[in-house]
């Protein structure tokens, strides 16, 4: 059946979850894993959205973002036929959701996404985000075992730059160029960034934070976090 609806509703209740419970000693392991798996020849499914220029991941998904000002706003998504029925596609508020529940393992769960404009990314679980073409000043807020890679456009620099990042993140954002940089960043998490006059707020816990481009640094700092300010992205 073709999907070609503003919004997807989630015909499976349930969340994803991987439960594994081991019992030592007595000689016997034992694993719980609820969810669909997927099955059938991955497929590309185009879904109608309305216009948004904010983006919500959550729930074993994973993205291509391009910002491209001259193409209107699309959605795609690949993944197993079987777990369309565990996809939620919708904009509220314009912002584009997108997760997926009750899902233990499938060979792709990938959106393609292109907005003429981004101003915000929420990613939440077990997500990654490739995002390239961002042209103006932008929001990354992600918690959990999130993977985002952040690019600009060739030859310009954004006015500004907040990421908000906990739990196992990764954001590599040294290929995007900010004139202001504002930092929250906790748990394990690693972000690298490139600013040229300021960057600002805290870091806490195991968490580090690179910084090239010559700004000036001023962030709190806390347990055994670090922060440096000499990195040189591509260096040895």
């Amino acid at each position: 059946m073709e999907l070609t609806t503003t919004t997807r509703k989630v015909l499976g209740a349930g969340a994803l979850a991987f439960t594994a419970l081991a019992l030592s000693g007595c000689g016997a392991d034992f694993e719980l894993a609820f969810g669909e798996d997927g099955e059938g020849t991955v497929e590309t499914r185009v879904f109608d959205v309305e216009d948004f220029s904010s983006v919500d991941l959550d729930s074993f998904v994973n993205a291509d973002i391009m910002v491209d000002p001259s193409q209107p706003p699309s959605v795609s998504f690949e993944t197993n036929p079987n777990l369309f029925d565990n996809l939620t596609v919708d904009v509220k508020n314009d912002t584009l959701r997108i997760s997926m529940n009750s899902v233990s393992n499938a060979d792709e769960a990938r959106a393609i996404i292109v907005v003429p404009s981004l101003e915000s990314i929420d990613a939440d679980g077990a997500v990654s985000v490739d995002v390239v073409g961002v042209q103006e000043s932008l929001i990354v807020d992600a918690d959990g075992a999130v993977d985002i890679n952040i690019e600009g456009k060739a030859g310009e620099e954004i006015s500004r730059l907040e990421i908000s990042a906990d739990g196992a993140t990764s954001i590599s954002a040294g290929d995007v160029t900010a004139t202001v940089v504002d930092v929250d960043i906790d748990g394990a998490s690693s972000v690298d960034i490139t600013a040229t006059d300021s960057v600002t707020g805290s870091i806490d816990g195991a968490a580090d934070l690179d910084v090239a481009g010559g700004a000036e640094v001023d962030v709190d700092v806390s347990g055994a976090a670090s922060v440096n300010d000499d990195w040189f992205f591509g260096s040895d």
